[in-house]
């Protein structure tokens, strides 16, 4: 069972992962990735700490995130483009 660490209505699952970005509306600011076992993961721009680097996405990329969790499932936290 992963460690879980409660924040402000975000509960974080698991460290970094990795993550394929197969859906993405840039003009709305967010998309979607998808993790090796499956899940789906909202990605919001705000996600990563350089706005420039959600712009740089394009589909089939990765990234490493930190996973939470809300009301609507899965959210990407702390992204970066897979180098």
């Amino acid at each position: 069972m992963p460690n879980l660490t409660t924040t402000w209505r975000l509960t974080t699952i698991d460290d970094r992962v990795s993550a394929t970005v197969y859906r993405l509306m840039k003009d709305k600011g967010y998309g979607f990735v998808r993790l090796q076992d499956g899940r789906d993961v909202f990605l919001h721009r705000s996600a990563f700490e350089l706005g420039a680097s959600f712009d740089a996405l394009d589909l089939g990329e990765r990234i490493t995130c930190r996973l939470t969790t809300s009301a609507k499932g899965l959210r990407a936290e702390q992204a970066q483009l897979w180098l």
